[in-house]
């Protein structure tokens, strides 16, 4: 049994640590406090602009009266792998696809998925979702990464044009954090 004494140090202990976590450390006011997310992005936070030129080989189905999509009103995937260099990345290649949509659309692009993933490290990968705005240029989204690019975003534009049969060149140009 406890008697009055440790009663009273016990609860006289519960008072002095509940007023500490209340009062203002010397030197830190006006300091704002930093949670682990916080500093887990403070010191992971890297990119800025980023821009790539890439050429390959595209490839595509010629003409538009394919049926091989005829559920999903998509008329054909569009494959692209090409090597080039990339902000962050230096030596890199990227691997797309891109559905075209069924007629009476004109065969045109509608979105696309792409990586492009690092020479030097291809564990290092970023993850792009493109949503076209033209027959040859298109709006993209970083949506994520693999090794140092896990937590990548990023937007921009991508542009492509058609250098020869199967063959392409094209523009990343925007930016990119991880």
């Amino acid at each position: 049994m406890m008697g009055f004494g440790s009663k009273y140090l016990i609860i006289l202990g519960v008072v002095i640590l509940a007023g500490c976590s209340e009062a203002p450390q010397a030197g830190t006011q006006g300091v704002p406090s930093v949670g682990f997310q916080q500093k887990h992005e403070m010191q992971h936070a890297d990119g800025g602009a980023f821009s790539a030129h890439y050429a390959g080989d595209e490839s595509r189905a010629d003409g538009c009266h394919s049926s091989a999509m005829p559920n999903f009103g998509l008329n054909r995937f569009d494959d692209f792998w090409g090597e080039g260099h990339a902000s962050f990345l230096q030596a890199s290649v990227e691997v797309g696809l891109v559905a075209v949509a069924k007629p009476p659309s004109n065969c045109s692009p509608v979105y696309g998925i792409f990586d492009i993933i690092s020479d030097a490290n291809p564990h290092d990968t970023i993850h792009v979702y493109v949503d076209f705005i033209g027959d040859t240029k298109a709006t993209y989204d970083v949506v994520s990464g693999t090794g140092r690019f896990a937590h990548a975003t990023g937007t921009g534009t991508w542009e492509f044009t058609r250098t020869g049969p199967n063959r392409y060149e094209d523009t990343w140009s925007g930016t990119l954090s991880f």
